[in-house]
Order: structure tokens, then C-alpha cells, then sequence
């Protein structure tokens, strides 16, 4: 069994109320959890999920990734709903590769999208970004959780008997056992066991809840030309 919360580097559970960038809170809580480890628990930051909602909601600084798969061919209808998801997620991911990340005191959450600052004024409060991302087969979940950190993926949907009908959510997985995988909400502490859930493994109604999904790897502080970002 691995739990990564036993490693010390993860934040309090957040809870997005009634926002819908649960793709901006899984995708921050790995961030978060790879600058603490490369920190040794120190320096720790509490980043803006508001920023990164703001700006994809508004389409700002948009970032087209040349390296994942936007091109696999998608012929399973029934899986559309979920690539849909899976796909948010990697943006994120890819958009925090490019332009960092800010703290939660530069962009309070609010939950509702406005526009955000233009990206050269929000440079100035970019702090760490990610060195890259990647997609994470369900056959190698288990080692990419042990060595490198948690996996933010579309898990879905809340009745396991409606999965064509259901929105999809984003979640991090930072944890399993021989028969579930442990997942960490973004719906406050009230949600689950405190904020977290364990997720059978087994197939239900033919389909496994957590079949892989997109993780972040690496932290750096500095832009990709090389520029250092203001010291955390």
C-alpha cells in the first residue's frame, strides 16, 4: 500500500465550492505536492486554482501541446465524455508548463471566471511551473505514484451506472491498496473520509472508475527561456 500523504507535501484538502475548475485544483495539488518534495518540505506555497481557472475559462494564453495525442483517434462514443475531461486536464497541464504558476494571495478564489491579468503583467507574481507533463497508462499507475507523485485524472461519474450521461470530474490519485485506488477531492474536508476516497479497482458496469490519466513532472523555477522567476 502507498499513501502519499504520509510523505508530509500535501496542503489542507480545498474545497471549489460552486466553481467548475476541479481540473485547476487536481492539477495544483500535484504541483504543489513535486515543489514541496524538491523543497524537502520547505518553502511551501499555497497556489491560485483562480488564476488557472480564470485564464482557461477565458481562453487567454491558450496552449496548443505538440507532444500529446490530441490526434488519437476517437471512435468509442461512449468515451467521449471522459476524453472531453481527460483532455481539460492535460491542458492545464500543458498551460502550467508554459506560464507557472501564482500564489493564492496574487489571485484569491473567488469560484466565478473573470478575466484575467494579461500575461505580462502576470508574470511578475509567477512563481514555479512544471518542466513538463504526461499521460500515465493504468498498467504503470501504480510505479508513477511510488516514485514520482500523484496523478490528476477524470474519474467519474458519481453513479457508477450512469457513465454516459454523467459530467466528468477531475481528481488526484496519490494513493492504492491491492484493491482500490485512494483519491483526494477537491469538495472540502467535509467530502469523503476528510477530503479523500478509496475508489475500488474492480471493473463496474464494465468500466473502471480510474483507467490512467495526465501527470505533472518536474518543477522549475524558472521560465521556459531560461528567465528566473521572483525567489518563493
Amino acid at each position: 500500500m502507498v499513501d502519499l500523504r504520509d510523505r508530509g507535501y500535501f496542503n489542507d484538502v480545498t474545497n471549489q465550492k460552486a466553481g467548475e475548475c476541479c481540473y485547476a485544483d487536481a492539477a495544483l495539488g500535484g504541483v504543489k505536492y513535486l515543489h514541496h518534495r524538491k523543497q524537502v518540505g520547505q518553502n511551501r506555497v499555497i497556489l491560485s486554482p483562480q488564476d488557472i481557472y480564470n485564464n482557461l475559462v477565458y481562453g487567454q494564453n491558450e496552449v496548443d501541446d505538440d507532444d500529446d495525442e490530441e490526434e488519437e483517434e476517437e471512435d468509442d462514443d461512449e468515451e467521449e465524455e471522459e476524453d472531453k475531461h481527460a483532455k481539460t486536464s492535460m491542458q492545464t497541464l500543458a498551460w502550467i508548463r508554459e506560464n507557472g504558476c501564482v500564489l493564492e494571495e496574487a489571485c484569491p478564489y473567488t469560484g466565478i471566471a473573470v478575466p484575467p491579468k494579461p500575461l505580462a503583467e502576470r508574470r511578475n507574481d509567477v512563481k514555479l511551473r512544471i518542466v513538463t507533463s504526461k499521460p500515465v497508462e493504468l498498467d504503470n499507475l501504480e510505479e508513477h505514484i511510488r516514485t514520482i507523485g500523484p496523478d490528476v485524472i477524470y474519474t467519474g461519474p458519481a453513479d457508477a451506472a450512469a457513465f454516459d450521461i454523467a459530467e466528468g470530474h477531475s481528481v488526484l490519485v496519490m494513493g492504492f491498496g491491492p484493491e482500490y485506488w485512494l483519491i483526494r477531492n477537491s469538495y472540502g474536508d467535509q467530502w469523503g473520509n476528510v477530503g479523500y476516497a478509496k475508489f475500488t479497482r474492480a471493473s463496474v458496469h464494465g468500466r473502471f472508475l480510474i483507467n490512467g490519466g495526465w501527470a505533472p513532472v518536474g518543477i522549475s523555477y524558472h521560465d521556459p527561456n531560461g528567465d528566473p522567476y521572483d525567489v518563493i
